[in-house]
């Protein structure tokens, strides 16, 4: 108490930011809410969908993930030269995988696997997808209501409805899914027709037990994604 009050008072006096600094480990870990949605259903996890993502996919499609736990389990699951993890840049996933679907024949799709938070810190990149409208891409928004890489704070997304947004920007196709079989069957229909396609589906907070972090440093990771679309990006 007496430190924040320092704080508020630096800040009121100097008119400047004020920075408190603590240790790791100083707060309580964090435990996720009910993983159930408002009807009752039992909300999948991140670690399931990002699966089931992969097994509907052929070898051809490349997957770029949003930063923190999503690149992390998908890295855990599979760290392959079509994965992009954008470590550090939260909310950039979908202007990137726009650049890629831009540069890349429009047979080959370019998966986004994007967050709720994610996604409401950059919303003008979907009114720039919506207005390009590349055919090959897909925008996955896995929404948790939570900024779970941060620490469990809650998101606005429990308001926002991504499936009227994601339309009014301009995206040929929109959809949202609870269960793993709308899901999947989402998916199945956006790989068969042009985009863009907009997928939000609801996951339950939370992430695997000793979830890695990625062991490739970001210069090879894209040196072999380029590689793999078959591209050279200076």
């Amino acid at each position: 108490d007496e430190d924040i009050a320092w704080a508020r008072q630096q800040m009121l006096e100097k008119q400047l930011p004020c920075v408190l600094v603590l240790p790791k480990g100083y707060f309580l870990p964090h435990a996720p809410s009910s993983p159930k949605a408002d009807g009752g259903e039992l909300l999948k996890s991140r670690y399931e969908t990002i699966h089931a993502i992969r097994a509907c996919i052929g070898p051809e499609v490349a997957l770029v993930a949003t930063t923190g736990h999503t690149s992390r389990e998908l890295f855990a699951q599979d760290d392959a030269d079509r994965n992009l993890y954008i470590v550090g840049s939260m909310g950039c996933v979908s202007s990137v995988a726009l650049g890629i679907a831009d540069s890349i024949p429009k047979n080959r799709k370019v998966i986004a696997i994007d967050g709720d938070g994610s996604v409401l810190m950059r919303m003008e990149a979907l009114a720039t997808i919506g207005h390009r409208k590349p055919e090959n891409i897909i925008h996955v928004v896995l929404d948790n209501q939570v900024y779970d890489s941060t620490g469990g704070q809650k998101t606005l997304s429990s308001h926002i409805d991504f499936v009227k947004i994601g339309l009014a920007c301009g995206y040929r196709s929109a959809s949202s899914s609870i269960s793993m079989q709308d899901f999947t069957k989402s998916l199945a229909s956006a790989l068969r027709a042009p985009g863009p396609s907009l997928i939000h589906t609801r996951i339950a907070p939370g992430s695997m037990d000793n979830l890695p972090r990625p062991d490739v440093t970001p210069p090879v990771v894209k040196h072999r994604f380029t590689k793999f679309l078959g591209k050279s990006f200076q």
